[in-house]
């Protein structure tokens, strides 16, 4: 009689499929694993929990979230920057977070969006608003965004903005086109940016390169009544840009050992 328990080929087979999924769509809870495969909860937490233990899956922090994990690269091509990134963003940026008290995040490009794949939130005492990985928004409004954009070259750009603009969104983009044409001209200028707005939290963020080309953004949120632009600049920044080159230095040591990968 046929079990819950991953055993076997079948064990195997469900866990080739548990990969499959997080490779094609991201990151995903027990629930979404659970629609896309048509497998009880029960059974792919046993799953989750072997692939944890062989490095190829990992819980993202304060998230329900599941992730693909290095160890994945042992196995195909398909474990790309973005997940890269997450790795050793889940492992870098609570400790992050720990020492400079601010809450941090990792944002990838998807399309138009930028979705988070790492947030420290809920570790933070600081965090006003609390935002969980999967999160999404519209990369003409966020600070990873605006970066993003930064880094294309400028008629590519100029064709994103044009499609961001002309796509439906729930509400109303935060920032006018000329508003975020400078803004990304700032990015482009200075290397990073900061967004202060009417909002109690403002945001500085960093790009994130993997073989020269940016594959997502860190980004720390302060209170503006605790921080001053020019004191969270000086120092917040150094340390975030730190980070940012020990993330892309492990990206680029993993590349080399392990080869080459599709993107993200």
């Amino acid at each position: 009689m046929e079990t819950d328990a991953p055993s076997g080929l079948q064990g195997l087979s469900r866990g080739l499929a548990v990969l499959t999924a997080l490779n094609a769509r991201g990151p995903l809870t027990l629930a979404g694993l659970s629609r896309e495969l048509g497998l009880p909860r029960t059974t792919l937490r046993r799953i989750v929990t072997a692939l944890i233990a062989e490095q190829c899956c990992l819980r993202l922090p304060s998230s329900a979230l599941y992730a693909l994990a290095p160890g994945v690269a042992r196995l195909t091509s398909g474990y790309g920057p973005g997940d890269r990134l997450t790795a050793i963003c889940a492992a870098r940026l609570p400790v992050l977070s720990r020492e400079i008290g601010w809450p941090v995040a990792l944002a990838v490009p998807e399309g138009l969006i930028m979705r988070v794949r790492v947030a420290t939130d809920f570790e933070s005492p600081f965090a006003l608003a609390r935002m969980r990985p999967g999160y999404a928004t519209p990369q003409a409004e966020t600070t990873t965004g605006l970066l993003y954009l930064a880094s294309l070259e400028p008629l590519a750009a100029k064709a994103r903005l044009d499609d961001i603009y002309a796509a439906r969104w729930r509400s109303r983009l935060r920032f006018a086109r000329q508003e975020a044409d400078d803004l990304i001209r700032q990015a482009r200028e200075a290397g990073y940016l900061v967004l202060e707005r009417q909002f109690p939290e403002a945001s500085l963020g960093v790009p994130l390169r993997v073989a020269g080309a940016v594959q997502g953004g860190l980004v720390v949120r302060y209170v503006r009544s605790a921080l001053r632009r020019d004191e969270a600049r000086a120092r917040l920044l150094p340390r975030l840009l730190e980070i940012a080159a020990a993330v892309e230095a492990e990206v680029e040591a993993q590349l080399a050992t392990n080869g080459a990968v599709t993107g993200s």
